[in-house]
């Protein structure tokens, strides 16, 4: 189906393209299309097409529209099609306004012809299309009529005739009121029924405008509304005070007062009154009331005078011209204060600079919280050197540690807020002084301690004297103690940039007491102290300090555990600021540590404390190495402390310090060797690489067993791509010592991963020993994936869900079995191995040093498989050797 506009010039086909890319474009074009069909009137309407495009449709409807063609529109409107009925309702008004179209537009025609045509929802657009376009009155009073018995009706009055709205209204009150807010120039139509139907402000205020009689008239309603503590009346009191101040506001006046002492309403009866009277009046009303007992009994029965009072108290500043601040001051105190709060900010506000001057003196003894908000606003209304004059007199006038405190916080902020005014910051700085200078003379605790540390507010150029200054008058405080953690926090942070002295004798003196004090940032305080100083000479010179603290940490060391965790956490905390000194502003301490490394030798035993020492030691040879290595030219760009490769020169020294170690405690002293190593690498925060790098320099002497049982345990178990190929070097290495200690220390690293040649170790036994057999079996089941299950080992091995029990059940069966073994050849030994040994670690005593030399001997030829001669040595050293023995009392007998 189509249609023909003009057969030469414009055929509009089911496939009508519009021109253009844009939304605008085509619908230019669309409407070219429209206007050249209808001008050329050469056209053909045919019926919508359902399966015609939206274009074809639209067009002809358009058309229809442009033409008036009435049947073609009326047609589109019952569509089923929202956008074709919507489009012909919208752009058909002309049906609507025009009068010929009449016998139409009437609710009997559009209810009986078109309604049960039309669906519901196009239904309704066109009655709200055809409501808001119609101003013919008397169709639209048609329209009235007929849907007067719906909700709807209302909204058809408002283009109705004046004289059918009133008739309507008569007999509806909700229709009046809905009028009535419909449209204001009704409401001067309206004044009688107002003030009964829709009594509030704004019927008051029209009626005023119209009618000021009405109000007179309807007094009754009236005084409902004028009692309403939810109705603000202000604009109608303004009225009534400007206007008919003889008449209407008397009146009101008076009301209000015969009403004044009824159980309710006294909130707009009070509000009403101050608006209403004069200065004079309101003031005499104020004193009238004033409270003779300021503690507020709520107990009583009758609050009337009660509910007067405190809203009095709350609606002074109503009057005007504003009462004078000292009404407000009748009312502010004991419980009232609250309530005469906000007429006493409204008052002040108000007033200007020489008012304000005038009342500063009645304010000085006034509650906090009024006192408060002058001292707040104290810069805005005055010159800053009246309020300088203020706050000081207001500073010795009071006693309220809490007024001191806001005065104090106040003349802190006022300095950061003049920073570019040198003038002012220095007169107020010069006040800050006064205050404290005052603290000092009256010797006593206040409030207004917890305020001065709060440094942050105080300017930052003046920060530190006054840091300094605070500290001095809170240390000399019976309870200084309070204010400790505070200082300390602040200070330890800027360690370089305070007096010596004053570091000295206020903030870290008595040492040996503040020093073991639970205070949080004691300890960085002392360690910031040694390390932030000019030169090593002067760490040195300032590390004397410490002695008393060093006797009294030693000599409690295994009593009081306090003094030992602090000294601990303070060799911790000058290594993590030393490894954190990004900006490499201290002097590289290696005499300070060296210092601290001899008087900890000669104060502390080593049994006990072994790991501490050798932790220490190996962190002070670090720090020698960084000292040496300072001011090569190739550490410039080389970052941050434990950035720098040392592993070449420090990795021999670990090496050194091990031999030494074993030759002086024997081999079993490793394992806590490698902890202390351990430790020294985390406390000075050693990253990975480095520590692998050194480790692999370590292991340069191929015959030293305990060296490659150090590595084997610290050595980091998740390498890096940085760290992955020094890694497996060093896997390689450990793989190939022979020694079955270090086989096995490999088991318990690495876990179920074939790393580990096992022929190496079972030809250290004889292949039909049962330990053999076990181990093998071990093996075997070992290298399967770790989530297999176990399916091969003996009865006497434990099996789990994911595999073998690893590394310590490998060590201890194994050496378990071969004490069964090895029974015969070392009878004492076999006994040590199969009870008092747990993987490296070996605990043992003996009742005499004879027995003891022949365990050792047996221990020494059943572990390294060298059935020979223990060292002359090791006898010689172990029978003297009392530190590594827990005991010498026997723990039981034992038969050989």
């Amino acid at each position: 189906m189509q249609f023909r506009v003009n057969t030469r010039e414009l055929t509009i086909m089911k496939s009508l393209t519009l021109e253009g890319e844009t939304l605008g474009e085509k619908r230019r074009h669309f409407n070219k299309l429209v206007a050249d069909a209808v001008a050329s009137k050469r056209y053909e309407l045919t019926p919508i097409d359902y399966t015609d495009c939206d274009i074809d449709n639209l067009l002809k409807i358009e058309i229809a529209c442009k033409t008036r063609n009435v049947d073609y529109v009326i047609e589109v409107m019952k569509s089923k099609d929202m956008l074709y009925a919507s489009t012909a309702i919208k752009k058909s008004t002309w049906l609507i306004t025009d009068p010929q179209y009449a016998n139409i537009i009437n609710p009997e025609y559009l209810h009986t012809q078109l309604k049960p045509y039309m669906t519901t929802k196009a239904f309704n657009k066109l009655m709200l299309h055809i409501r808001l376009n119609l101003k013919d009155e008397s169709r639209v009073e048609a329209f009235y009529e007929h849907l007067k018995s719906t909700r709807k009706s209302e909204k058809w009055l408002q283009n109705c005739s004046i004289p059918f709205i009133e008739n309507a209204i008569t007999f509806s009150v909700p229709t009046w009121s809905c009028l009535y807010n419909v449209n204001k120039s009704w409401r001067k139509y309206m004044f009688e029924d107002s003030l009964s139907l829709s009594l509030s402000e704004e019927t008051c205020l029209n009626a005023l405008k119209h009618k000021p009689q009405l109000l007179t008239r309807h007094d009754k309603q009236i005084h409902t509304l004028r009692t309403n503590d939810a109705v603000s009346l202000r604009r109608v009191l303004a009225k009534l005070r400007v206007y008919w101040p003889d008449t209407l506001a008397q009146h009101w006046t008076e009301a209000y007062m015969q009403h004044l002492n009824d159980p309710t309403g006294h909130k707009a009866i009070i509000k009403g009154l101050f608006m209403l009277l004069s200065q004079d009046q309101a003031i005499e009303l104020a004193k009238r009331y004033v409270p003779k007992n300021f503690k507020i009994n709520w107990w009583l029965t009758d609050h009337t005078e009660i509910n007067i009072q405190t809203n009095v108290a709350k609606h002074l500043h109503l009057a005007r011209p504003l009462v004078p601040l000292e009404t407000v001051l009748w009312y502010a105190k004991g419980d009232y204060v609250q309530y005469a709060m906000k007429s006493h900010i409204a008052i002040w506000s108000a007033l200007g600079e020489i008012d304000s001057r005038e009342n500063l003196s009645k304010l000085y003894d006034a509650p906090i919280s009024l006192l408060k908000f002058v001292l707040d606003q104290a810069f805005f209304k005055l010159p800053t050197s009246e309020v300088i004059d203020l706050y000081w007199k207001i500073w010795k006038s009071t006693k309220n540690s809490t007024i001191q405190a806001i005065i104090f916080d106040h003349t802190a902020y006022e300095m950061q807020k003049y920073y570019e005014n040198e003038t002012i910051q220095n007169d107020l700085w010069k006040l800050l002084n006064m205050f404290i200078d005052d603290l000092n003379s009256k010797g006593e605790a206040t409030d207004i301690h917890k305020q001065l540390t709060n440094f942050d507010v105080i300017l930052y150029e003046k920060r530190l004297e006054y840091y300094m200054k605070i500290s001095r008058y809170l240390v000399s405080l019976p309870d200084s103690e309070k204010y400790l953690n505070d200082l300390l926090f602040f200070g330890f942070r800027r360690m370089a940039s305070l007096d010596e002295d004053f570091i000295l004798n206020v903030l870290l003196s008595p040492v040996e007491i503040r020093f073991f004090s639970p205070s949080t940032w004691i300890v960085d305080c002392f360690a910031n102290f040694l390390l932030y100083s000019k030169s090593e000479e002067n760490q040195l010179e300032r590390f004397k300090i410490m002695g008393p603290v060093l006797y009294k940490a030693f000599q409690n060391w295994h009593i009081k555990k306090p003094y030992r965790e602090n000294f601990e956490t303070f060799l911790d905390t000058v290594t993590r600021t030393l490894a954190t000194d990004y900006g490499k502003t201290i002097p590289i301490p290696a005499k300070l540590f060296a210092e601290i490394q001899s008087k900890m030798e000669n104060g502390l035993s080593v049994s006990g404390t072994y790991e501490l020492l050798t932790s220490w030691k190996l962190i002070t040879a670090y720090v020698k190495i960084l000292k040496l290595n300072e001011q090569c030219p190739e550490r410039e760009n080389e970052g941050h402390y434990n950035d720098w490769d040392l592993s070449l020169s420090f990795g021999p020294i670990i090496l050194q310090y091990l031999k030494e170690d074993v030759g002086e405690y024997g081999p079993i002293i490793h394992d806590m060797f490698a902890t202390a190593l351990d430790k020294m690498f985390q406390m000075f925060f050693i990253r990975d690489n480095i520590r692998t790098m050194t480790l692999r320099q370590v292991l340069n002497d191929d015959d030293f067993v305990p060296a490659y049982l150090v590595v084997s345990k610290i050595m980091p178990k998740h390498p890096d791509d940085e760290t992955k190929c020094a890694r497996s070097e060093i896997l390689q290495k450990l793989k190939s010592n022979a020694s079955m200690s270090v086989q096995l220390k490999i088991i318990h690293r690495v876990g179920r991963h074939k790393v580990i040649k096992w022929d190496n170790i079972l030809n250290r036994f004889n292949s039909t020993s049962a330990s053999a057999k076990i181990l093998q079996e071990c093996v075997s089941s070992s290298t399967d994936h770790a989530g297999s299950r176990c399916t091969n080992l003996p009865s006497s091995a434990p099996k789990v869900a994911f595999g073998l029990k690893s590394s310590p059940f490998l060590a201890m069966r194994t050496v378990r079995q071969l004490s069964e073994d090895e029974k015969h050849r070392f009878p004492r030994a076999s006994i040590v191995a199969s009870q008092e040994l747990y993987m490296d670690d070996l605990a043992n005593s003996t009742p005499t040093n004879s027995y003891w030399n022949t365990v050792l001997s047996q221990s020494y030829s059943f572990f390294l498989s060298n059935p020979t001669t223990i060292p002359q040595r090791v006898l010689d050293r172990s029978a003297n050797e009392k530190r590594f023995r827990r005991s010498d009392t026997p723990r039981r007998q034992r038969s050989p």
